[in-house]
């Protein structure tokens, strides 16, 4: 039995095995990445369509017989599944935080920042109606602070790099630092665990801020005004670099 010319369904079979793979493929390959369906639905799917009619074309154009239109069928939904593969297991850097060198400029305790801390909450309370602040927040506040030992550090920023992780099939992962320049210099405020008698002598060090985002917007599931040192002061925190970093 003679098989019968696919026509314009070589664009739907196309821009439907495009979907399928790009929609399944990363929920298979790459399950951490919560995006990667988006691969089929705004990329994998629509190409595979556009393909579709290309080769379409080019059957009409040179009067492809039906085993020629299968094996091109076959050839192109190949190729599609390669390329999801392909883009499934390229190296995807994940930001994980910023490596700092600072000259210190001036250092003082926590709890020398307690009235301001409370009068800058108040005034986001005061603009958020949608989330009451929890009770006694202010006494919590006081205590906590009058008993931090930590310190918020003015400094001015001598380098600063983004620190990101790659890994790619069959790679080790591996971290790259990335060089930040500024025009002219740089100060800015940090939070740091540790007393002004404690930091180096020298006024100078190297720092590793983590890329965990500050909870500063309001949220049902998280303490508001938060309880975290540093979003409370709603500043960074500075941590000593890691091993693993420190040659970058």
């Amino acid at each position: 039995m003679q098989n019968k010319k696919l026509g314009f369904k070589l664009c739907w079979i196309f821009g439907f095995v495009g979907f399928l793979a790009g929609f399944i493929g990363p929920l298979i390959l790459r399950p951490e990445a919560n995006q990667g369906p988006l691969l089929g639905i705004l990329i994998m799917g629509p190409m595979g369509f556009a393909a579709g009619i290309v080769f379409w074309l080019l059957g009409n154009r040179f009067s492809w017989s039906a085993n020629t239109e299968r094996q091109v069928m076959r050839l192109g939904c190949g190729l599609i599944v390669f390329s999801v593969i392909v883009v499934a297991f390229a190296p995807h850097p994940n930001w994980i935080g910023r490596l700092y060198e600072v000259e210190f400029v001036s250092c003082r305790a926590v709890a020398t920042e307690t009235e301001n801390v409370i009068a800058n909450w108040q005034k986001r309370i005061e603009s958020v109606s949608s989330l009451l602040p929890r009770q006694g927040w202010q006494d919590e506040t006081k205590n906590m602070l009058r008993d931090e030992p930590g310190s918020i550090l003015e400094a001015n920023i001598l380098s600063e790099k983004n620190v990101k992780k790659e890994k790619s099939f069959l790679k080790e992962e591996k971290f790259v630092a990335y060089a930040i320049t500024y025009n002219g210099s740089h100060r800015s405020s940090f939070y740091i665990a540790q007393s002004c008698m404690q930091l180096p002598v020298d006024n100078r060090s190297s720092y590793f801020v983590p890329a965990d985002i500050m909870h500063l917007v309001p949220d049902k599931s998280r303490p508001w005004p938060p309880t975290v040192i540093g979003d409370l002061l709603v500043k960074a925190t500075l941590l000593q670099v890691p091993e693993y970093l420190r040659l970058l």
